[in-house]
């Protein structure tokens, strides 16, 4: 009976106490493995998916920047059709409007040359037969007429024809078709001399197509010898005709002059009347 009634042993607590203390330090580390073996699963699942949006961000980058050859190639492609569709008819048009610029310009200077030498002919044809008043020689031959206007057809350069003047100095001043004034020196007999005739062209410019002749002035020099000097080039012809020919008095010329432009060519007339004729 008393046995039942004696306290238990410490040993027994101390074994209850050891077990609970194991089991609280086993569950302790299961529970903190646990913990650790999600944070390394969750880290590596965070690693992949970074690899993941790496990959995704190269290709989309690679993507990007092929998608943006392919559309810059298409767009120069676009480009240069768009230039060629515009700019090919403003090319073809100011091409155009370069020739027909310097067209223009040569047909301008070739009128400004015409028309000097068209003025210089009928000055001359106007002078024709002039005698001064107070000159001392004051019969004339009978063949004045003649002397004093001459036309020679079909003789110069191209069948053109040639024109010879004959006429004395006045009072005032005189010039001959080259600017030259008229003085006693530049006379032969008391007579002044101007010609138009056409010439080939003497010494062009190497390597450039003669196109037309010279048109020469004939006059006197101090010496009262004929030269001949060029009026301008650019002349294919020459026609001096007397318009109802068979007149007494004083008549009238028509006097055309056919100037070289480029491809074509242009025609210049005038009409001058005579004034000092016998």
């Amino acid at each position: 009976m008393s046995r039942f009634l004696t306290p238990p042993s410490d040993h027994g607590f101390v074994l209850l106490e050891a077990l609970l203390a194991m089991s609280l330090i086993a569950g302790l580390g299961v529970t903190a493995f646990d913990a650790y073996q999600g944070l390394v699963l969750r880290h590596g699942k965070a690693q992949e998916q970074r690899r993941q949006l790496r990959q995704e961000f190269d290709q989309h980058e690679t993507q990007i920047l092929k998608k943006g050859l392919s559309v810059n190639l298409l767009e120069c492609l676009v480009g240069m059709v768009l230039c060629l569709m515009l700019i090919g008819p403003l090319l073809k048009v100011g091409g155009e409007m370069l020739v027909k610029q310097v067209q223009l310009e040569q047909s301008q200077l070739a009128t400004a040359e015409a028309e000097r030498a068209l003025e210089l002919i009928g000055r001359a044809i106007r002078m024709a037969g002039y005698v001064n008043g107070k000159s001392s020689n004051l019969k004339r031959p009978k063949n004045s007429t003649q002397e004093s206007l001459e036309i020679q057809k079909g003789v110069g350069l191209n069948r053109s024809d040639t024109l010879f003047i004959k006429h004395e100095i006045s009072d005032g001043i005189d010039f001959d078709c080259i600017g030259n004034v008229l003085k006693p020196e530049r006379t032969k007999n008391g007579l002044a001399h101007q010609g138009f005739l056409l010439e080939r062209q003497a010494n062009p410019p190497k390597g450039s197509r003669v196109k037309g002749g010279s048109l020469m002035c004939q006059s006197l020099d101090r010496h009262g010898r004929l030269q001949n000097t060029t009026l301008m080039n650019g002349v294919s012809h020459l026609s001096i005709g007397e318009i109802l020919p068979g007149g007494s008095g004083q008549k009238l010329f028509k006097v055309t002059v056919h100037m070289e432009l480029g491809k074509s060519t242009a025609e210049f007339s005038r009409i001058y009347a005579s004034r000092n004729l016998p």
